[in-house]
Order: structure tokens, then sequence, then C-alpha cells
């Protein structure tokens, strides 16, 4: 969020730049690249897909690896929301370098909700993938504390 103090110069406006908003929004935003990283990492070693059993017969023993749909659906979401976050950190560097910035572009604002929603997604994937029980919970307390997202 931005400070009240505006300046207008040629019809535009400029806004004091919030450190602490700039903060804010590296935090998050390195956060989920670092938890998104990790879990790529970790699905780039393993795979997206799940072996099938100890095949008895012939017919069992041809069956192509089966897509795992929770690792897959982790997998492109964070393959989605790294680079709309990478580059909401880099902006916001830019950002704090300056004593006046301008208000956040449209592209800025969809970037960073979309970047952070997909994030999250993928975090849930994730653990439904691990866990059924372990998706609903981690699901639930993310939608739980979204409208903390929003102050």
């Amino acid at each position: 969020m931005r400070t009240q103090q505006q300046h207008h110069v040629g019809g535009e406006k400029f806004f004091k730049a919030s450190k602490y908003a700039a903060g804010k929004t590296r935090l998050m935003c390195g956060g989920l690249v670092g938890i998104g990283i990790v879990i790529l990492q970790a699905f780039i070693s393993t795979g997206v897909y799940t072996s099938p059993q100890a095949a008895t017969t012939a017919k069992a023993a041809t069956v192509a690896k089966l897509l795992d749909i929770p690792a897959l659906i982790s997998v492109i979401a964070l393959a989605l929301a790294l680079p709309f976050l990478s580059v909401l950190l880099l902006a916001t560097f830019e950002e704090t370098s300056r004593r006046f910035t301008i208000e956040d572009t449209l592209g800025l604002k969809i970037a960073y909700w979309f970047g952070i929603i997909v994030a999250l997604i993928g975090i849930a994937a994730t653990f439904w993938y691990i866990s059924l029980v372990a998706g609903i919970l981690v699901s639930a307390s993310i939608i739980s504390n979204c409208p903390g997202l929003l102050e």
C-alpha cells in the first residue's frame, strides 16, 4: 500500500516511496520464490509420474507410468508463479532506490495477485500430493488467511 503523500508533475501522480510496503512485498514474493524453488527441485529429481505397482503380468509390465495429478498441478502452478514473483522482486528493488514512485501499473498489480495466488495453489497441491488430509488442511488454512493478504 502507498502512503497518502502525493505530488503532481505534468498530470502524473507521484507517491512517496514506502519502504514498508516494498519490504512486505519483497518478503512475501521472496518467500514464495524460495519455497517454489525447493518444491520444484524435489519434483525435478523425482518427476511427476507414479510408477505402477510391482507388475506380475506381462500386460501390467508394459503399462506406462501414470501421471500424478497433484504433482503435475504443483509443478505447472509454480512454473507459472516463479517468473511473476521474480519480476515483482526486481520491481520492488528498483522502486526502493527512488525517493518517489508512480502508482503501480495494471500489469504489476496483475502480476502480484496472479503470482501469489498461483504459488499458493502450487504449495497446496504439493501437500495434496503428500497426503489428501494435509492438502485439505493447507488449502483451508490458505483460504482462511487470504483476508490478511488484502491489508
